[in-house]
């Protein structure tokens, strides 16, 4: 398995004196998303948009690629679900929100 690397904005954030506990209370998150997100962890587009604004740099240049392709798989994937599980999907997203 490849060594993990660095998500790009710990650079930034150091640079910048910022923390992750910071980051998360600016941007209404809890620490453990940030720090899972930050490690690799899965992401939405508004966590994504939140932190690409509030660092002041593209989404692209924070975010790989391969973040936005997942989630546009699980989009595909929804899509194409029977209509059932598409209105169980919907429900779920609306109680929990942008947990993430």
């Amino acid at each position: 398995m490849p060594p993990r690397t660095r998500h790009p904005a710990h650079a930034i954030l150091r640079t910048r004196g910022i923390s992750q506990r910071t980051l998360a209370a600016d941007l209404g998150y809890c620490e453990q998303t940030v720090s899972t997100a930050l490690s690799g962890g899965p992401t939405t587009a508004p966590f994504r948009r939140k932190v690409s604004e509030y660092l002041g740099l593209p989404e692209g240049d924070l975010f790989h690629d391969a973040a936005v392709e997942w989630e546009a798989q699980v989009l595909r994937v929804i899509n194409t679900a029977p209509v059932g599980a598409r209105h169980r999907a919907a429900r779920l997203a609306a109680a929990f929100g942008d947990a993430a």
